[in-house]
């Protein structure tokens, strides 16, 4: 047997204590202190776990538990050995229903813990650090919404993994609480700010903080020596939603030609359909001159029209997957890293399988009516219906399987990655002043701007590994600071894809970055 854990989000007051059980074979406590108001995203739930007895493999699987069947299958398996402590988060899409939470110990027939939470009720738009926790006052009702503005922690009741913070509009951390933070936590929250994340360090004596730049991939970092007790919370961000959400889920991407019969071959299907069924069929049952076979022939003639039809659209369609992605990478060169975020409409023609990704995204999925002169209400129960089988698995990065890609419906698959990539460009002056751009991106450049010392040039077509010469063009409406770079590439290396051939259909592709000088 196996140690089954099935987490749930723990529906906790936001200053609530960790939730601790112990027997004679295992002790556990799950700490779920701040939930999220959008039900896209992941929410930590936060495991300690000490073994007890011999060594054992321990499973964590979530599910719901709300009667409306299985809308999320999300587990993670590990080794626990003999008295072994361990410490870990378990990311959970942050659902609208009842989870089931349960315990079960190898040789113990009942679990030795069971619950049904809910979170729903108790969502945080801001997550604030500070051990004094005397400032959530401060942040009052963000925009007189009525929900419970900031959850309040203390340093190390943190998560790990960066996709916790993507559901926050700010996260906040008192100076003398940010060293006391544990290093694996704060390379999180600094991945999160990459990102997208803001990250706001008050009442901090050192401004700014030695070794964090204010600006970090897409998020910032902004350091005050002011306490916030009576600051404007939504003046010092200036903005309320998240950026990282902001950056990804601004569009749908459809796919041009897939999932639909072309106009001109249903009207010669149906044309030829129509004079079968008619006239042929009229002049062949009367020269065999029984008309009772018009029974017969008429129901044989639209099951083959139906037939052809069906076999028409398999056969356009495919059975691979196609895909059609909008993408922008962030690069950040001397760092070997980079930052993507990219929206997908994803179209199966068949059962998608699993897909394995990256343990440094964040993903989310919906499905996609075609009819958009529906209501959204009835949209988002149509696409609730069709997602519900979705499973995760979170032993090997994550394993996507179920209904995240249903056959032959267009999906909208949203992701953000960081993670190293050691592509670059680089910038060669030559004594007369003209400017070559060497492409060491991993895709040929299609056209592009760079701001090179004040001055702005057209980056032309460039294949991957070769360089151009760049020639002068007026000032550009983008926002590119003097050494930077935005190029549109034929495909993006930096994009995180799993483990699945994609067929791209219209993708659009940027990245931008600091140019390095060449040497």
């Amino acid at each position: 047997m196996k140690v089954l854990l099935l987490l749930a989000i723990l529906a906790q007051e936001t200053d609530g204590k960790p939730d601790s059980r112990l027997t004679s074979s295992v002790r556990v406590q799950v700490d779920a202190v701040w939930a999220y108001p959008r039900g896209d995203m992941f929410f930590p739930l936060r495991i300690e776990m000490q073994n007890l007895g011999p060594a054992r493999e321990v499973e964590c699987v979530l599910e719901d538990a709300g009667g409306s069947g299985t809308a999320w299958n999300v587990r993670r398996r590990f080794q626990l050995g003999e008295r072994q402590k361990v410490r870990f988060s378990f990311l959970v899409p942050a659902t609208r229903t009842y989870q089931q939470l349960a315990i079960r110990v190898e040789g113990e027939d009942d679990p030795v813990y069971t619950g049904s939470y809910n979170a729903r009720f108790h969502p945080a738009t801001h997550l604030v650090v500070d051990g004094r926790r005397d400032v959530a006052g401060a942040f009052g009702e963000i925009g007189g919404s009525g929900l419970p503005a900031c959850a309040v922690l203390t340093p190390e009741r943190l998560s790990d993994q960066w996709q916790a913070y993507a559901g926050v509009a700010g996260v906040w951390v008192r100076g003398s609480d940010w060293k006391a933070i544990p290093v694996p936590d704060q390379q999180a929250l600094l991945r999160a700010v990459k990102a997208g994340q803001d990250l706001v360090i008050y009442d901090c004596a050192e401004s700014p903080l030695p070794g964090i730049e204010p600006i970090l991939g897409w998020g910032r970092v902004i350091v005050m020596k002011q306490d916030v007790r009576h600051q404007n919370v939504a003046t010092i961000l200036g903005r309320d939603s998240p950026a990282m959400s902001a950056q990804v889920l601004g569009s749908r991407q459809g796919i041009p030609g897939v999932g639909r019969v072309s106009f001109s071959t249903f009207f010669w299907i149906v044309l030829v359909f129509a004079l079968i069924i008619g006239p042929v069929n009229l002049i062949v049952v009367s020269r065999l001159g029984n008309r009772l076979l018009f029974f017969l022939t008429t129901p044989a003639v639209a099951l083959v029209a139906v037939l052809i039809l069906f076999g028409y659209s398999i056969v356009r369609d495919g059975f691979s997957i196609r895909a059609s992605i909008h993408s922008v990478t962030r690069l950040d060169a001397e760092e070997h890293e980079a930052v993507t975020v990219a929206s997908m409409g994803v179209y199966s023609g068949m059962a998608s399988g699993t897909w394995r990704l990256s343990p440094e995204s964040l993903w989310f999925t919906e499905v996609t009516q075609e009819d958009e002169r529906d209501h959204y209400w009835r949209r988002r129960r149509r696409d609730s219906t069709l997602t519900r089988a979705i499973s995760l698995d979170w032993t090997r990065g994550q394993e996507l399987s179920g209904g995240w890609a249903p056959a032959r419906r267009l999906t909208q698959l949203k992701t953000v990655h960081v993670g190293p990539f050691r592509g670059r460009l680089a910038v060669e002056v030559s004594g007369d002043a003209t400017l070559r751009v060497h492409n060491a991106l991993g895709a040929s450049i299609q056209k592009g701007c760079l701001n090179w010392q004040g001055r702005w040039f057209t980056v032309p077509e460039i294949a991957d590994n070769a360089a151009g010469e760049a020639r002068p063009c007026f000032p550009q409406s983008m926002e590119l600071k003097a050494g930077e770079f935005q190029v549109r590439v034929d495909r993006n290396p930096a994009l995180e894809l799993g483990d699945r051939v994609l067929a791209e259909i219209g993708s659009v592709h940027l990245i931008t970055g600091k140019a390095l000088e060449y040497k």
